[in-house]
This record gives structure tokens, C-alpha cells and sequence, in this order.
């Protein structure tokens, strides 16, 4: 795990101070390794689908039986898109994004994880 995460940082450090559509990436490593850890935190609940967009984290699946641990996380409903989402402390609000999380996607990029289903169930199944 320790190599993945130096891999990953070291490849935000090669975008650093590049941009596109109008945005400059800046590095900015406690601020990747919040986001790599609230993912990681999150592949524990099971059944739940985990979108990385731009550096807000969208949570979506079976998300009802895990209300009450994904408000302990720190995550909070958007009742515009029906999904879960956690953003790192000063990041802007949603609103200033309208649209989809695929238009948002399409904007930012995307990164998708899925987390296992509990234990004797498989996801198909789900």
C-alpha cells in the first residue's frame, strides 16, 4: 500500500502547475493524502459505488443501510444529484457546479472505485 501511495503522489507531482480548461493543477500533498485516506475509509462500507471528481468524493449505491456511519464521515447528502458526497475542508460549494455527475466528470475527470459486498454475498447478487 505504501508503494501505491508514493506512485500516486508522485504522479500528481509530474501535474503540478499544469493546466487545462482555464484551471492550474496545483499539488498540494496533505491535501491528496486526506482524499486517499477518506476513499480508503469508505471502500470499508460494503456495496457502495466511490467516484473521485476533480477532489470531491461522490458516494452512490446502497448507501440507505450506511446513513448514519456516512454522516460520521463527515459526508453530507446533495439532494440535487441523490448521492453522498465529501469534499476536503475550503474546497467551494456544489452549486457553482451545476449539472450531472457524468457533465461533472466529463469536466474534471473521474475516478472510479467499487467497494465488496459483505461477506458470503457477491456484488451480482447484491
Amino acid at each position: 500500500m505504501k508503494a501505491i501511495n508514493a506512485e500516486y503522489h508522485q504522479c500528481l507531482k509530474a501535474g503540478h502547475g499544469q493546466e487545462q480548461d482555464g484551471r492550474k493543477y496545483t499539488y498540494q500533498s496533505d491535501r491528496e493524502q486526506e482524499i486517499m485516506d477518506k476513499i480508503s475509509e469508505l471502500l470499508k462500507l460494503p456495496e457502495l459505488q466511490i467516484d473521485l471528481i476533480g477532489l470531491w468524493v461522490w458516494i452512490r449505491g446502497n448507501t440507505k443501510p450506511q446513513k448514519e456511519v456516512l454522516k460520521g464521515q463527515g459526508c453530507r447528502w446533495h439532494s440535487g444529484r441523490q448521492c453522498w458526497y465529501w469534499k476536503p475542508i475550503g474546497l467551494g460549494h456544489s452549486r457553482a457546479n451545476p449539472g450531472s455527475l457524468e457533465e461533472l466528470a466529463l469536466k474534471y475527470g473521474v475516478q472510479g472505485f467499487k467497494s465488496k459486498a459483505p461477506r458470503g454475498q457477491s456484488l451480482a447478487h447484491a
